[in-house]
């Protein structure tokens, strides 16, 4: 039974067979040491492998101890410009094995593997299909010459579960936990990890021979950007990438959040690739594509941000070309907005103009005005003063045509009366009618052409011609109504009933009341 302790992210302790072994980091989370122990916090203490990198973070050594103080096995690693293991430098209990690689092209596909030193040193040869997977290995002995060629028969993961002869017989066979650990049920035919016939077995990647011992299989796996250790089933190193939303894209997808876990946390229904990348297998089956890719997860989050910095990017353009049609828009109010304003002011200015001419062409009746003004003041001066000189003419000759007036009324009331005799009349009623009448056009005459005169005064400047006129009409006016007065107390007194006396008051009114009518609109047409 194995027991795990964690902080975080990162192992701790391992326990197994009444044995524990601490883990310990360095300030970049790369698995520094494993001391023998519980509560090992740094490498002063028993070591059973102890770990060293370089500047970009590449396991450049690895050393193992069978006993205290004692680096049975040891592991030194070169790369070239493009971070791949182009030499390998392996001490097995003091025996000393260099092993050179040679890639396809820029790939990470091993096509040689030129083994030098240690015992019986082999060449090792790879061929892969169109989709690069590997298919087949030629080993050749480098002492003799004797070559064996072997095509491999992989598992739904992707791993290495045969390597089988030209003869088509089982060279050797692997079996794996979930964690890459070796299966020996499973496994038979190339057991020895420190010279294998096959180094490709877990996922296709490359089993360290550097890190096996004569008493332990080894336990490093190359997956590309870090190395994986099969006995914890976590890597020696935590994933990162140099780029931020890289980096931020691993810590936040559920899937590689742990950055130290293999496939996710779930290497039943994911493979790892390469050591940053996870895809599906089918869902823990096999899966239908000859050259599955990492797009086959689903979609990482890296992915889903990428897809949403496309569309915002998509989003921001078009927000670009709205606000470039507003400002087009825009331009084109305030282009009309300047035209509009250009014109309201020419208009302005012709109006401006328009009214400056018109107070030139007044300004020269102004001075008619003032001429007509003064010519009105004479006049009405000038007729003021008339009028006060004809006032005693007026009242002379006034008074002269009124007696004459008043004696031609009673010589007519007389000469009625003769008349009315002569035809038969009654001589008293005669005399005392035509009395009446005589009596009442005198004094009728009399009251209203005063009235008329005095009316008269008030036309102002007029008033000298106003007053004689009015005066006459109402002497005309007063003469007929007190002749109609007369007449009607005459009526009154020999014919009786009142109801006629009432009828001729009301005609009397209707006449009052149309005399006043007349006397206004004198009054106003010479105010």
């Amino acid at each position: 039974m194995i027991t795990r302790r964690y902080e975080g992210n990162r192992i701790k302790e391992l326990s197994t067979a009444g044995a524990t072994a601490s883990y310990v980091y360095d300030n970049f989370g790369n698995v520094d040491c494993v001391t023998l122990g519980a509560g090992g916090s740094s490498c002063s203490g028993t070591l059973v492998q102890d770990y060293a990198y370089d500047n970009l973070n590449r396991l450049v050594s690895q050393k193992t101890y069978g006993q205290p103080g004692v680096a049975t096995d040891t592991a030194d690693y070169t790369y070239d410009a493009l971070d791949r293991v182009n030499q390998e430098v392996e001490n097995h209990d003091g025996t000393s094995r260099t092993t050179d690689f040679t890639y396809q092209g820029v790939t990470k596909l091993v096509t040689e593997e030129k083994q030098s030193g240690g015992t019986n040193p082999k060449t090792k040869t790879f061929s892969y299909d169109a989709y690069g997977h590997r298919i087949s290995m030629t080993d050749k002995d480098n002492a003799t010459a004797a070559t064996e060629t072997f095509t491999y028969a992989n598992d739904v993961h992707g791993s290495v579960s045969q390597l089988i002869t030209e003869g088509g017989t089982v060279k050797a066979s692997y079996g794996y936990d979930a964690y890459g650990g070796e299966d020996a049920a499973l496994s038979t035919g190339d057991l020895d990890d420190r010279s294998p016939i096959n180094p490709y077995r877990f996922q296709a990647d490359r089993l360290d021979s550097g890190s096996a011992t004569a008493t332990k299989p080894a336990t490093s796996v190359d997956m590309g950007a870090r190395r994986y250790g099969v006995d914890t089933g976590r890597f020696l190193q935590q994933d990162m990438f140099a780029n931020a939303l890289g980096d931020l894209a691993l810590t936040l997808d559920p899937l590689t959040q742990n950055s130290y876990s293999l496939a996710g946390g779930n290497p039943v229904s994911f493979v790892e690739i390469d050591g940053h990348m996870l895809m599906a297998n089918g869902g823990g089956g096999g899966t239908s594509d000859p050259n599955p890719s990492p797009g086959d997860d689903g979609g990482g989050l890296l992915d889903k941000i990428g897809d949403f910095v496309r569309d915002l990017g998509d989003k921001v353009g078009d927000i670009a070309d709205d606000l470039g049609n507003i400002g087009n828009t825009l331009e084109r109010v305030g282009s009309a907005l300047r035209t509009g304003a250009r014109q309201l002011g020419k208009t302005i200015g012709k109006a401006a103009d328009s009214l400056d001419d018109l107070m030139d062409k007044i300004k020269p009746l102004a001075k008619y005005a003032d001429r007509t003004e003064d010519a009105l003041r004479s006049f009405g001066s000038k007729a003021r003063k008339a009028a006060k000189q004809a006032a005693p003419w007026m009242s002379k000759w006034g008074g002269k045509l009124s007696k004459a007036g008043t004696w031609g009324t009673v010589i007519g009331g007389g000469i009625a009366t003769i008349g009315d005799i002569l035809q038969g009349k009654d001589a008293k009623e005669s005399f005392v009618r035509n009395g009446l009448k005589a009596g009442g056009s005198i004094g009728g005459s009399a009251a209203l052409g005063w009235a008329g005169a005095t009316i008269g005064l008030a036309c102002g400047p007029a008033a000298v011609v106003c007053s004689p006129a009015l005066g006459i009409a109402g002497g005309i006016a007063g003469g007929i109504i007190g002749q109609a007065a007369g007449d009607w107390v005459g009526d009154v007194i020999y014919d009786g009933g009142w109801e006629k006396v009432k009828d001729d008051f009301s005609d009397l009114g209707d006449a009052a009341g149309d005399l006043a009518s007349d006397a206004a609109d004198t009054v106003t047409f010479w105010d």
